[in-house]
């Protein structure tokens, strides 16, 4: 038997009064340094000393039975003296010499009757503690309920009676799979801790959210012989979650709504250029069919005539195909893009509005100079935003410059103009929904703040800087590669 599980004191001594060994119940009575010192020279007073080594040497020689009982007065780890009653049991070998001798108390002493009562105190305050706090159930290993505390019966509805005998299908909400209760019937199954959140059905219907913990009650084997499920309400929290996605699923469609706004308006300022961009070739294309339909192009000359009008269509098609490019909605979709490439549709875009003001770029990003991570579409409407931004601000015949580079792992592009530049009162609010310096009717105010977001959404960011009177500077920041 494990002498720790007794009561009370045991000691195990040699023929000198050594401790050879205690059980918890003496280590706690007499304090540290019990096992190797001499029990009577260090825990019996000194005027009990002589007694106690000669009551030790008359039993170790037999003249004391051991159903005798001796009072041995010692002093415990407070300084207390008490004096208590022991049976002596002597162990000896083949030949009759004593080996040890075991002291047992036949009564407990105040200190460790204290301790019990202490110890009794301490589980009453943690039950009272989880009873008010934790919802509790027991099962055993087939996941039978047999013993729930009241928090549970409170928050399922149910009544102790309703729930002992069942297992936890009573409150299964059927929100969760099948394989969900299967991966955690096989951690626990292993003698594993399971941790995890769980939506549950109460008697009346309503539905709960529980974060769980099952502690597996192992037997001396290994296995699991009960389990404890410690839960705590979550639902405020759930609902709390729930509300945050769908009030981020919100501001999505809202950014989108804002997004294709900001982009019809862009349209609506492109479409003269656009127009005109188109009316020009037109006219040649139209005009090289009609003297080709009334055969008065020499056979000479009339290769000539097809490629002009072949080259007017394809300008044309580059035209509407960039608009319908720029106009049109769809998912974002990350995927390493050409700056360059995506730079020449832009200025296709705004070349008529460039023209208007004489202004000319001057870039510096070539051809598969500088690449981005990001969805191109997003890409294409932030430069168009940027540098429709530039040219108004721009006086005619200036230059717009342009380049790029890569720091950090991020892509820059930088667009510069030469304009009147931005107040610092003002610089701080450009990104504002809705905020413009420009006349009324000539902007919506979001074309800075729909940039933004364009680059949050990628992983980016708008960093822009201004003095006045020395033009303004926007770089789009976005991820150069994967992460």
């Amino acid at each position: 038997m494990d002498i720790d599980l007794i009561a009370a004191i045991v000691l195990k001594l040699d023929a000198e009064g050594e401790v050879l060994a205690a059980n918890r119940a003496a280590l706690t009575f007499f304090g540290d340094g019990l096992v190797g010192s001499k029990l009577f020279d260090r825990f019996v007073p000194f005027e009990h000393r002589r007694d106690a080594h000669t009551s030790l040497k008359r039993v170790l020689s037999g003249r004391i039975s051991e159903r005798e009982l001796v009072e041995l007065t010692v002093t415990d780890a407070r300084n207390h003296t008490q004096s208590l009653l022991w049976r002596i049991h002597v162990r000896r070998d083949d030949g009759g010499e004593a080996l040890s001798a075991v002291y047992t108390t036949m009564d407990l002493p105040d200190v460790l009757d204290r301790a019990h009562a202490r110890s009794l105190k301490e589980l009453a305050d943690v039950k009272h503690a989880l009873d008010a706090s934790t919802i509790v159930a027991i099962t055993d290993v087939e996941g039978t309920i047999v013993q729930v505390n009241d928090k549970f019966c409170e928050i399922s509805k149910f009544s102790r009676e309703d729930l002992l005998g069942q297992n936890h299908r009573i409150i299964n909400s059927g929100h969760h799979s099948g394989e969900f209760f299967k991966e955690m019937w096989k951690t626990i199954a292993h003698g594993e801790i399971w941790r995890g959140d769980i939506k549950n059905r109460a008697k009346d219907g309503t539905y709960y959210w529980v974060a769980t913990t099952i502690v597996p009650y192992l037997d001396e084997s290994g296995k699991p012989k009960q389990y404890v499920a410690l839960r705590h309400e979550i639902t405020e929290r759930k609902e709390a979650e729930a509300a945050l996605v769908e009030a981020n699923r919100r501001i999505r469609e809202e950014q989108q709504k804002l997004i294709q706004t900001e982009k019809l308006s862009s349209i609506g300022l492109l479409a003269s250029g656009v127009a005109h961009e188109v009316n020009n070739p037109l006219s040649g294309v139209l005009a090289c069919v009609k003297a080709l339909r009334e055969r008065k192009i020499v056979a000479e000359r009339q290769d000539e005539y097809f490629r002009t009008a072949l080259d007017g269509l394809e300008r044309i098609q580059q035209t509407v195909r960039g608009l319908l490019d720029f106009a049109r909605q769809r998912p974002p979709s990350a995927e390493s893009v050409e700056i360059a490439e995506v730079l020449a549709s832009a200025l296709r875009l705004l070349a008529p509005a460039l023209r208007n003001k004489d202004l000319h770029i001057e870039s510096a990003i070539s051809p598969l100079d500088l690449t981005a991570y990001a969805d191109r579409s997003h890409i294409l409407q932030a430069l168009v935003n940027v540098l429709l931004n530039a040219i108004y601000a721009s006086p005619e015949s200036a230059p717009i410059y342009i380049h790029g580079d890569v720091s950090g792992g991020r892509t820059r592009i930088v667009i510069r103009d030469t304009g009147p530049g931005i107040p610092q009162e003002i610089l701080a609010r450009v990104c504002d929904p809705f905020f413009s310096t420009k006349p009324e009717g000539e902007g919506t105010g979001l074309g800075l703040s729909v940039t933004l977001g364009l680059m949050k959404s990628n992983d980016g960011d708008l960093d822009i800087k201004s003095e006045v009177g020395a033009g303004a500077q926007v770089a789009l920041l976005l991820p150069a590669e994967r992460k």
